[in-house]
């Protein structure tokens, strides 16, 4: 039973067809333990864009079910709806709005726009050191151009994210390969590649992306995820893991087949302090733009033991690494109950 003068957290997901919600039973199930164990109270809203329900689902240990109630005022709300497309509808944004005009506060209020990323990442005069060139695809003419500068590159779906929306191309002499999640297309001319990804930029908001060859393990490529919370009023390095591809890919995200390595198997590392002051840098810029409290990002390390940031995420899964998560848990917590 709720208690009054309690600190409400509401965890925003999305409601799933079959099931309560989507997203990581598991993680809310700690996370609320830990807001209760610390006095106030969590609970978990499938918001849905198809009905008005109102009922929110609090975990109960003693009965080890999720318990259905009304939804509560929140004192802040931390959002991991998982739809980008539908984070935007009209139904999500109106729920998101009528919070904020009531001053309820949101830890993350919203994917990041990658292009916007790039953008912001290009402009800084540190961070644009350690980020890939990158610029929006929108015609044949500027692919040709950048496959001109970058025999290696990707394609990224600005509203792509866990791996999903991303190409590579490799250039050999007037050849092309295309590597699709499912798919590889050999030996292309130019013309015939074109073919295959008009319909692509026709359909999606695009950007190129020049590849960083980073280094291997067993011939296959690694990188690490980085975690990173505002708490006191500064980014706070939180840990690091590393992933690798699966055999013949090319992204190292775990839903699309890339595995949890162990930090001491992989036999070049990036420099803790300079991956804690990048992430110090990557939530400043994000600040000056997001609501947000918690990221991560991707490093990668090329041949010449060059750090290189991949990606930056606003709503990171869990991380298979205990201490990490554990330690992001009682972070949340903190920040949830002691700065909202």
């Amino acid at each position: 039973m709720i208690r009054k003068g309690l600190k409400k957290n509401v965890v925003i997901v999305s409601a799933k067809k079959g099931e309560l919600f989507t997203g990581e039973m598991d993680f809310y199930k700690d996370l609320i333990n830990s807001i209760e164990e610390h006095g106030g109270t969590g609970c978990v809203f499938p918001l849905s864009t198809r009905n008005r329900s109102l009922s929110v689902y609090y975990w109960d240990n003693s009965k080890g079910d999720w318990i259905e109630k009304p939804h509560p005022r929140p004192h802040i709300i931390y959002n991991r709806y998982p739809y980008r497309h539908l984070e935007n509808s009209k139904e999500v944004r109106a729920y998101f709005k009528k919070l904020k005009s009531q001053g309820i506060k949101f830890f993350n209020d919203s994917f990041f726009n990658k292009k916007d990323i790039s953008e912001l990442m290009g402009r800084d005069d540190i961070l644009k050191h350690y980020y890939p060139t990158t610029v929006p695809l929108t015609n044949e003419g500027v692919l040709w151009s950048f496959l001109s500068k970058y025999p290696v590159i990707y394609i990224k779906d600005t509203h792509g994210s866990q791996g999903k929306g991303i190409w590579k191309i490799e250039k050999n002499g007037n050849k092309y390969q295309l590597f699709s999640q499912r798919k590889i297309f050999q030996d292309l001319s130019f013309p015939q590649l074109h073919y295959l990804l008009k319909d692509v930029y026709k359909s999606r908001d695009l950007l190129n992306q020049r590849c960083i060859s980073i280094t291997k393990i067993n011939d296959t490529p690694y990188d690490f995820r980085v975690l990173m919370h505002h708490i006191n009023g500064k980014w706070i390095f939180i840990g690091i893991g590393a992933r690798g591809a699966n055999e013949d890919g090319y992204t190292t995200h775990v839903p699309q087949g890339g595995k949890v390595l162990d930090m001491d198997e992989v036999p070049v590392k990036p420099e803790e302090d300079l991956v804690s002051h990048l992430g110090q840098q990557i939530g400043n810029l994000l600040e000056s733009h997001y609501t947000v409290k918690e990221f991560s990002f991707d490093v990668g390390i090329d041949m010449n033991k060059n750090v290189w940031v991949l990606d930056i995420n606003s709503k990171p899964m869990s991380f298979d690494e205990r201490h990490i998560q554990k330690k992001r848990i009682d972070n949340l917590t903190k920040i949830f109950l002691h700065e909202s």
